[in-house]
């Protein structure tokens, strides 16, 4: 199927099931605004394992089952750049759920379901290890937004203390309240699990808001990257919720939040974004 269009009266959501059932735009109708990060100009061809920098770095890319290659020699086969979703082909169907985007592969049954309602949009995944043994997996929302300079960050209510993971070694801090210096970019974890999944922003000068909701029971880790022309001269930020700390096997290993799935077991978690005016 080609590129796939759900549509309210209030929001708009295309998705493209061939580039890994990214949804690639995300408008806010009332305003007439684009809300999801763009790529500078066409879509790149994708191939199985490409360096995640070579492809387009815009909307929202499921990562699955890594971030990037274990750190680990041995321990784990290696892992694509950004996992393997994003450049794999998925079926799409509708359904009375909505839009079922599905992938099989390396023994993953990876199903993500998306449905509008008004000025919500409300996403859900179902994967399952159909593999014969028990495999570690890493998963990470990595819906990336447009950034302006006054963009206001809105954190979970339980707290602001991360750590900047591209920094190694770098003590907790307060993460940042606004857009970093130009030229510049970061990647926060939050330090402790989530008591509550919420998050968002505000774009004042365009007059929109975003909130991100999720049971932080599921998904409750949550990591926040953003760049202000300091990777590839991109400008968008994500906020990242997923199910360990941080985004590698090995990594996550390290923390002790490595989550595992039996044969035959199903993980499943729900993502709701809404759109509003400021």
């Amino acid at each position: 199927m080609e590129n796939t269009v759900l549509q309210s009266e209030t929001l708009s959501a295309v998705f493209m099931p061939r580039r890994g059932g990214k949804l690639a735009s995300l408008v806010y109708r009332p305003a007439g605004m684009q809300m999801l990060a763009q790529p500078p100009g066409a879509y790149p061809p994708l191939r199985a394992g490409m360096p995640f920098g070579e492809g387009d770095a815009s909307g929202f890319d499921d990562v699955f089952p890594s971030m990037g290659e274990a750190g680990k020699e041995g321990e784990w086969p290696p892992v694509p750049d950004h996992g393997m979703i994003w450049t794999s082909p998925m079926e799409a169907s509708y359904t009375e759920g909505g839009l079922l985007l599905h992938l099989w592969a390396d023994g993953w049954d990876y199903r993500k379901t998306a449905r509008l309602d008004e000025d919500t949009l409300r996403l859900r995944w179902e994967i399952r290890n159909d593999a014969s043994a028990a495999r570690p997996f890493c998963w990470v929302c990595h819906c990336l937004w447009q950034l302006d300079q006054d963009t206001v960050f809105l954190y979970p209510p339980s707290g602001r203390e991360a750590r900047d993971v591209l920094k190694p070694g770098a003590p907790s801090c307060d993460v940042i309240p606004s857009p970093p210096p130009d030229g510049s970019m970061a990647k926060f974890y939050f330090s402790r699990p989530l008591q509550t999944g919420q998050c968002g922003c505000i774009w004042p000068t365009r007059g929109v808001n975003m909130s991100m909701r999720w049971d932080a029971a599921e998904l409750p880790y949550l990591g926040f990257w953003i760049t202000n022309g300091g990777w590839r001269g991109d400008r968008n930020f994500a906020f990242e919720p997923g199910l360990s700390y941080y985004d590698t096997l090995s990594e996550s290993s390290a923390s002790g939040t490595l989550r595992t799935a039996g044969p035959g077991e199903t993980v499943s978690f729900e993502l709701m974004i809404t759109l509003g005016k400021t």
